[in-house]
């Protein structure tokens, strides 16, 4: 028994003994690998737009550095800098221009 369904394209081949069983099974196949297909969909446009908020990950997407190790904390938008102490008490009016 083959099921196409029209509008995708998709077909579904199954073979036993029994067409009534042929037929049944391919419609529940076929509803399955259209889900699929559906969620798949979804999930590929959720992940672009996801992708569009996030940014590359790349140096230049940085807003700050916080070096502990260094004791240093660098606002790359405005280029100031100050202490981790500072900066880890709440004191970030030093980094705005």
């Amino acid at each position: 028994m083959v099921v196409t369904h029209k509008p995708t394209g998709i077909t579904v081949r199954v073979e036993t003994k029994s067409q009534h069983r042929n037929k049944e099974l391919a419609k529940d196949i076929l509803r399955a690998r259209l889900a699929e297909q559906k969620q798949a969909s979804l999930d590929g446009r959720r992940n672009s737009r996801r992708r569009s908020q996030l940014g590359s990950g790349m140096r230049a997407d940085k807003r700050r550095t916080v070096a502990v190790q260094r004791g240093q904390v660098t606002d790359h938008v405005t280029g100031k800098s100050t202490t981790s102490k500072r900066y880890l008490r709440g004191d970030v009016e030093a980094l705005w221009p």
